[in-house]
């Protein structure tokens, strides 16, 4: 999907989908393949979830952004000036690479690990965040859930509600 280029309700079972400078792809349901979004490229309401044993992949690159992503047994990965924004981790994990940023994740069940930044995180019951190494992450409220800050790690203006818990230390 290229400049000026749309596609909609797609569904990848093992191959690649790859959204270019100025294409935008909607409602994409990964179930064995890979969403590589590049340089320009959007990705809106895709849903990653796993079937026949693997696992579907969202790649966010330099430039490219993902928004309302449901990851429901997959995985997204936010690399170097890649953004995700209003992801929401039902079952899968979400990586943030160094440099990639996440805004708005809710963790309801699954787990988020961070080299990168995230911002206004909340983590529901069975819901975790790991801060790893060079990890950022601010303003995340903790409703049942874990922060795990590893050594190395930074969480800012963390907000602990009733059932949560932040650990600080090593993993």
């Amino acid at each position: 999907v290229s400049d000026g280029g749309k596609t909609s309700h797609a569904t990848l079972l093992g191959g690649a989908q790859h959204v270019l400078d100025g294409g935008e792809a909607n409602s994409t349901t990964i179930s064995r393949g890979q969403q590589h979004i590049s340089f320009g490229g959007e990705a809106i309401g895709t849903l990653i979830t796993s079937g026949g044993g693997t696992s579907g992949i969202q790649r966010v690159s330099d430039g490219g952004k993902a928004t309302s992503t449901t990851i429901s047994g997959g995985q997204q990965v936010v690399l170097k000036g890649g953004a995700a924004d209003h992801t929401t981790i039902s079952a899968g994990t979400q990586w943030v690479s160094a440099g990639g940023t996440a805004t708005g994740t809710t963790i309801s069940s699954g787990s988020q690990l961070l080299n990168g930044s995230a911002i206004d995180t909340t983590i529901n019951q069975d819901g975790r965040q790991t801060i790893l190494t060079g990890g950022t992450a601010e303003n995340t409220r903790i409703e049942g859930g874990l922060q795990q800050v590893s050594s190395g790690g930074t969480a800012i203006g963390t907000e602990i509600n009733r059932g949560g818990s932040q650990t600080i230390g090593a993993s």
